[in-house]
Formats: C-alpha cells, structure tokens, sequence
C-alpha cells in the first residue's frame, strides 16, 4: 500500500531524514513516535506529496508521489489530519467545510448529501452544520478535521499529533473516532508523542534522528522504548 524505499530528505541543506524504508500494510494502525526534530510530521508531509523527498520515493498504491500527474489520484486516497485543527478550517459553516473536499474531487450532489449525513452522524457534529467552525470547542473542532478528512472515504489517514491540543475527554472522544474509523478495514499513521496513545496502536515506528531506529508490531517493540531518554514511556 505504501512503500518507502531509501527515502532522504535534506532541507536547507540539513538532513531530516536519512535512508528510510518502510513498507505500511493495508489496514495497519501505525504510531509514528520520536523526539522533537526527528522527522515525523515530514515523513507524512512526504508521504501525502506536500513534499518531495531529496532521493529515493515513495509509492502509494504503485503511484509514484513524484510524479505530479498521480498526485490528485495519490490524494484521493489518503486524508490528512493536521495537529491544530484551525490550519484546515477554510470555511464560514461546519457544512461549506465538509464538503469542500467533495467538492472539489467532482461528487455528486446525491453522493454527497448521503457522505455528509454519515460523516456528521459518526463524528457527533449532526445539528451543528450551520455553526461558525471557529466557535466550536477544541474537541469539535478536532472532529471537524478528521470529518473533513474521511467525507470522502480515504483509505488511508494521517494524523499529526492530533490528540495534543485537547483536554482528556476530548482526548478520548477523538480517540474513539480514529479507533473507529480504523475498524471500517482503513490504514492510520498517527504521529504521537502521546505512549500510552501508541500502546494503543497496532504497529509503532519510531524515528530517531532522521533514521528509522525502531519499527514492529507494538506488543514487541513497545518494551524496548523505555531505554530511550526523548520518550516517556
């Protein structure tokens, strides 16, 4: 689904990250963890195409993120879910913010209004459509992004620390959705510094200095982290 070969990313003539491999199965519930600098949020940035990698590539589903003519297909796949959720705001209402994405991809009114209904239900925004979205609490506001993110039914969501600007229940409220939309058979790479967050996930890769240092199935990786000082285990 997604294949990560040899990948190297320089900015501003420094590294950020060197010599990744990784491939993301179909379906997996992945953590990306590290500490401050160690590459997560660029590695979904490539990942999506909002960056392009120095040398190696990046294919998801078989398409080539570098070629520029794959780039709306490779977007139709994938949702991104930024850490604060006023950056996706782009709309004066809950509905005109939902569905731009549809709109933009060409939906049909009919397909539509049956994605709106559904994404409303499950993200609990259903009787706040006319609502400004910047009025909304953190929690609402955070479960606008992801709805904003999935109305076009994604297979694939990246998430960057979005758990971080919340309080504990909106933090499990939140939670709740991603782990529910993972259900529905979908793939999530989930940037976290959050441990007790990633114990939670399937698989954790964790970056260090650029570099994958660690990559598995959670239940064998996560009791080799408590070693490393960046992480809070």
């Amino acid at each position: 689904m997604i294949e990560i070969q040899d990948l190297w990313f320089n900015y501003q003539e420094q590294s950020v990250l060197e010599g990744i491999n990784l491939e993301i199965k179909h379906g997996e519930f992945c953590a990306v963890v590290g500490g401050n600098g160690s590459g997560k949020s660029t590695l979904l940035k490539l990942i999506e195409g909002l960056l392009l990698p120095s040398s190696g590539n990046i294919t998801v589903f078989g398409m080539d993120t570098q070629k520029e003519e794959l780039i709306l297909e490779i977007r139709k796949k994938i949702g991104y879910v930024f850490q604060n959720p006023e950056n996706q705001i782009i709309a004066s209402t809950v509905l005109e913010d939902i569905c731009f994405g549809m709109e933009n991809l060409g939906f049909s009114r009919e397909m539509m209004t049956e994605r709106l209904e559904r994404v409303l239900t499950f993200t609990g925004l259903k009787g706040l459509e006319n609502k400004n979205p910047l009025m909304l609490s953190g929690g609402q506001k955070q479960r606008l992004a992801i709805a904003s993110s999935i109305v076009t039914d994604p297979e694939i969501l990246l998430m960057d620390e979005p758990l971080s600007m919340l309080d504990p229940e909106g933090q499990r409220d939140v939670f709740k959705l991603i782990v529910d939309f993972h259900k529905s058979n979908k793939t999530i790479l989930l940037v976290t510094h959050d441990m007790a967050v990633a114990s939670k996930t399937n698989r954790i890769i964790f970056l260090k200095n650029g570099k994958v240092e660690l990559s598995g199935e959670t239940a064998q990786v996560f009791p080799e982290l408590g070693k490393y000082e960046e992480l809070s285990v």
